[in-house]
């Protein structure tokens, strides 16, 4: 979103070289696979465990799908054009990185989308859980302080009495 003001653009930098330097600062990225090929800044991402939401236009899902079940037949890639796909040159290094994010081990969740309001949807959802979480964790958290509290007090007063 280097195309925007949310993003720091480094006027030293080309304006991608910039939203990549950003990833260092963000507390969790948000992935748009769709019909063109972009640049590295997932992988750095990736690399310093920053929480990925990634959406995938549901064209380029069905092509992906249609690319797997074919990609090892003989001459296939040099005989189809994806519909969804602006460079036919784009197609493998697209449908590779969608594979390579759904292969990771772990921040590996695709969720197909029509529309912006597709995206929005899901993440008011998510955002909403991981914030109830948030505070169960906190809750929990202090219980635990309150026992250890208790336990550290009780061996205090079993000392004193040894």
């Amino acid at each position: 979103m280097s195309d925007h003001d949310d993003v720091l653009y480094d006027p030293r930098d080309h304006t991608h070289e910039s939203c990549v330097k950003e990833i260092q600062n963000a507390d969790m990225a948000i992935l748009i696979i769709g019909s063109r090929f972009g640049g590295k800044a997932i992988p750095k991402a990736i690399e310093m465990e920053i929480p990925i939401f990634t959406f995938i236009d549901r064209r380029v899902a069905h092509d992906h799908l249609f690319y797997e079940k074919n990609k090892n037949k003989k001459g296939f890639l040099e005989n189809v054009d994806f519909p969804s796909i602006d460079k036919k040159d784009s197609a493998v290094f697209i449908f590779e990185f969608i594979n390579f994010i759904r292969h990771r081990s772990k921040n590996n969740s695709v969720v197909e989308f029509s529309k912006v309001e597709d995206i929005q949807d899901f993440l008011r959802k998510q955002w909403a859980a991981l914030f109830q979480r948030l505070l169960f964790e906190e809750k929990t958290k202090k219980e635990e302080v309150r026992r250890f509290d208790f336990l550290t007090s009780q061996l205090t007063d079993i000392k004193t009495m040894v």
